[in-house]
């Protein structure tokens, strides 16, 4: 049988800002209580509708763009200690087809010498335990030297352990402990 071809009515963004969320926890929370949560927490102007969506999955929906961009962008989040992994929606997908499997989080590269403080280091860090990185801080190479810490966002599998670190070699031949 050929399957159906219905009928796609257009959904404006601007009408309808909404995100995905999935709380990683064998706990099952309830759409009130996140909302409860998420609406102190996200320090929103306006309101914000929560639904449950299945068992953990919700979907968020904001009175503007401005303040869905702010909170996807702003994460990662959590709800009592519980990682929320949050998508975007396109509206003419089915909500089983939304990959939770991959997060973002904040990176804090602590240990690196001065020398190693760059965003070559960042990019090679980056490649070698996590999907995808972007926004490398600070961004003026110059100030990479003289801080304490290379941040950057960081791509991974949710499934997986975090990495808390690894060994470094540095220039005399000596390895250090870099901490994640």
């Amino acid at each position: 049988m050929e399957p159906l071809r219905l009928v796609s009515k257009p959904v404006s963004k601007e009408e309808q800002p909404v995100l995905l969320g999935r709380i990683i926890s064998d706990r099952i929370f309830c759409a009130y209580l996140v909302k409860g949560i998420l609406q102190r927490a996200w320090n929103l102007v306006g309101h914000l509708r929560v639904k449950e969506m299945k068992p953990n999955i919700f979907l968020f929906t904001f009175d503007s763009e401005e303040s869905k961009q702010r909170i996807f962008m702003e994460g990662p989040w959590s709800i009592q200690n519980k990682h929320i992994i949050l998508k975007q929606w396109d509206p003419s997908r089915q909500l089983d087809e939304i990959d939770f499997t991959t997060t973002s989080f904040w990176v804090h590269v602590l240990g690196l010498p001065p020398s190693q403080m760059n965003k070559e280091s960042a990019e090679i860090i980056g490649k070698q335990f996590f999907l995808k990185i972007s926004n490398i801080q600070p961004e003026d190479e110059e100030d990479l030297r003289w801080v304490e810490f290379i941040r950057f966002k960081a791509d991974l599998n949710a499934l997986e352990p975090l990495v808390v670190g690894f060994d470094v070699e540095k220039e005399d031949g000596e390895t250090g402990w870099v901490t994640l």
